[in-house]
């Protein structure tokens, strides 16, 4: 609406220099204008609204209906949902309600359409089972119901079929009710790319007198599982009273019938507890406990490993639950400021030593205590482990080069750790030992210097690392070998590739440096290239004759702390200790690092390591002086450290000697010859000779 204002007018009188103005509006014309003009927006408003709230209420239109059981009685609670197709062409919904006590059901304002309709229990697991108007168990074959404009249907009922139903109770081995035990249901699904495969399908609880009843969707095969998930005292079973899904007993709905009596006694966990406790006596807390069992799977059968772990409380107290029948050893560990010395049950300072603790089944194991160490009372040293380039004699320590040799710097005492000739490593040659590493399951991983034929494994390559899982160490060797990294598999295929030097940290990656320059893929897929003065990382993906992972550049750039001078800097030994950040390295030679100097008989300290593309030692320090050691006039091939351990406690461990009958081989174990960079020449079949020195 246009409101037309009236034009002002002027005019000047003669003479008087004056203009004046006619026809201006009044303050309280203007405020009855306003006025005036809001109440007629309002009453515009007012009509439109009017108009449509009639037009959309012409339209509206709607269905109801009634919702009963297969005898007629009425269900409340169902949900009633309305389809309509989309432009996909798939059915989707876009109305829904709830029938109400009387089982009625009442869908308005509904606006002109093709409709299918749905029924389902809302219950879970729904009693009744869904269907569709009329009477259909998909969408697909449902009855189309059209809707015109206000056009109201009635008489849209549905009668639910009721689902077959598992019922029974739980209880403990002597009878008692178990509530809030969670009970699951399988079915097996017919899925192509996993046949035989058992599915979880819903699940319900206990109640407090331990019965369940939990529906069924179909007429099919199913199988129950129980289990204690809220304060997990008793273990999981299966029915009929089987500890796994594949041998559990098939439960067969047939006709709709319920099936009744699939009960379940459950067997509560066994425990094992103890008193952990100072040499006075006095409690220890939050020592921490630590629970293992011997593997079962192929890949490395018989080891033991943590499978749970707990802290003694103020009174020094411990109790590990959920342990099942089986037989177990202890670890304790103060985690602690270090200030009680860590050991095993029944008092042995080494898990392979330890006491085996028999449980059967609901078997509370108590007494099984300790008594911890302080440092004082046991002597501490880092113990140093070598293997030299030759044959030799240290005090009155005849070894070989395939022999790994311990020495401890307080006592000075030597002792052999590996004897190599005991486990087919013997007569020198291309089984000696030209890297190791000792893990903390106590295996140990070597590669040697040349193509040879390892007992177990085969024939192997100087880029391979093979595992030896000893059985015994020391003056009697025993143990198996088996293969821990191919490294064919992964790329080390050149003579420049050799492995020299070894170690694994704690996440598992692979410290290693190559005779030569290693060119290698990183987790890109790019060639990454390393020189014999680095050391970097392999993090595998799979271990053993089929190994796999990538490479990752520069653990420790040797170029950036020095080590690039000579060839003789080489790096052939390395032992990294996380917790300070200190790699223990020894080189092929000569070799001098900050203020340091020293040759290939001398273990020496980067301190501190910055490790990455931009590596960085804190200091420099010799940690093992060869020629001070009496072992002047070899060098070294491998080293490992051990740190804060008891010290070395070997009976005559100064007079241990070679066999009779073997030979020790004083010449060096080298079968790359000794160069700048054995580069990226191909492996042939070669002849190598021993450096004489």
């Amino acid at each position: 609406m246009q409101f037309k204002q009236s034009q002002a007018s002027s005019s000047v009188h003669a003479g008087s220099g004056i203009k004046s103005i006619h026809n201006r509006p009044r303050p309280e014309a203007i405020t009855q204008f306003l006025l005036r003009a809001s109440q007629m927006a309002v009453v515009i408003v007012a009509v439109v609204l009017l108009s449509l709230t009639s037009y959309v209420l012409a339209l509206a239109g709607s269905i109801a209906g009634q919702v009963t059981d297969a005898d007629g009685q009425p269900l409340a609670g169902i949900n009633v949902a309305l389809y309509e197709l989309n432009e996909a062409g798939f059915w989707q919904g876009v109305y829904d309600t709830t029938s109400n006590e009387g089982g009625n059901y009442t869908l308005d304002d509904l606006a002109a359409g093709t409709y299918r309709m749905g029924f389902a229990g809302l219950a879970y697991p729904a009693p009744y089972q869904e269907e569709f108007y009329d009477d259909e168990i998909s969408i697909d074959g449902a009855v189309d119901i059209v809707l015109s404009e206000d056009q109201a249907v009635s008489n849209m009922n549905a009668q639910l079929t009721k689902l077959a139903e598992i019922s029974g109770r739980v209880t403990d081995e002597s009878g008692v009710p178990l509530p809030d035990i969670y009970i699951e249901l399988y079915t097996m699904f017919d899925d192509p790319c996993c046949p035989d495969q058992w599915y979880a399908l819903n699940g319900t609880l206990t109640d407090v007198n331990g019965n369940y009843t939990i529906a069924t969707p179909k007429d099919d095969t199913y199988r129950i599982g129980f289990f204690d998930y809220n304060v997990t005292l008793y273990q999981s079973e299966y029915y009929d009273n089987v500890s796994d899904l594949a041998g559990a007993t098939d439960i067969v709905v047939t006709g709709g019938q319920d099936v009744t009596g699939i009960d379940a006694q459950l067997t509560q966990f066994s425990t094992i507890s103890g008193r952990v406790n100072d040499e006075s006596g006095s409690p220890l807390s939050s020592i921490e406990v630590t629970l293992y069992q011997q593997s079962t799977d192929l890949c490395c059968l018989g080891e033991w490993h943590s499978i749970r772990s707990t802290d003694t409380d103020g009174g020094g107290n411990y109790s590990l639950g959920e342990v099942v029948p089986g037989i177990y050893r202890i670890g304790f560990l103060d985690n602690g400021p270090s200030t009680y010395q860590a050991e095993y049950y029944d008092n042995v300072p080494d898990l392979e030593s330890a006491t085996n603790i028999v449980v059967s089944d609901g078997q509370n194991v108590d007494g099984i205590n300790a008594q911890l160490s302080t440092p004082d009372s046991v002597e501490r040293t880092d113990l140093l482990y070598i293997s030299s380039s030759t044959g030799g004699t240290v005090g009155d320590l005849r070894f070989a080069d395939e022999d790994i040799i311990v020495y401890d710097p307080n006592s000075g005492m030597w002792a052999r750790y590996f004897d190599g000739s005991d486990v087919g490593l013997r007569r020198g040659g291309a089984k000696d030992v030209d890297a190791f590493a000792i893990l903390p399951d106590g295996s140990l991983l070597f590669s040697f210097v040349g193509r040879t034929t390892i007992p177990d494994v085969g024939a192997i390559d100087d880029s391979d690392i093979i595992r030896f899982i000893p059985t015994a160490l020391g003056m009697e060797t025993t143990g198996n070998f088996e293969m821990y990294l191919d490294g064919s598999d992964v790329g080390l295929t050149k003579n420049g590739e050799d492995i020299s030097a070894i170690d694994v940290l704690v996440n598992g990656d692979i410290v290693i440096s190559t005779k030569g320059t290693a060119r290698v893929k990183d987790a890109s897929g790019q060639t990454v290239g390393n020189r014999d003065e680095d050391l970097f990382l392999f993090k595998p993906q799979t271990l053993g004759d089929n190994t796999t992972g990538f490479f990752q550049r520069y653990y420790l750039d040797g170029s950036d702390v020095g080590l690039d001078t000579t060839s003789k800097e080489d790096i052939r030994a390395v032992s990294v200790d996380e917790e300070t950040s200190h790699i223990y390295l020894t080189t092929r030679g000569d070799f001098g690092v900050g203020k340091m100097t020293g040759d290939g008989v001398d273990v020496f300290v980067c301190e501190s390591a910055t490790t990455g593309v931009s590596s960085a030692c804190g200091d420099f320090s010799l940690f093992f002086d060869g020629s001070e050691s009496a072992f002047s006039g070899r060098k070294i091939d491998a080293v490992h450290v051990e740190f804060n351990v008891p010290t070395l406690d070997v009976v005559n461990a100064s007079s241990q000697s070679l066999d009779d009958d073997e030979v020790v081989d004083a010449t060096e174990d080298e079968f790359d010859v000794e160069g700048e960079d054995d580069g990226d020449e191909e492996l042939v079949p070669s002849i190598y000779l021993p450096v004489l020195q």
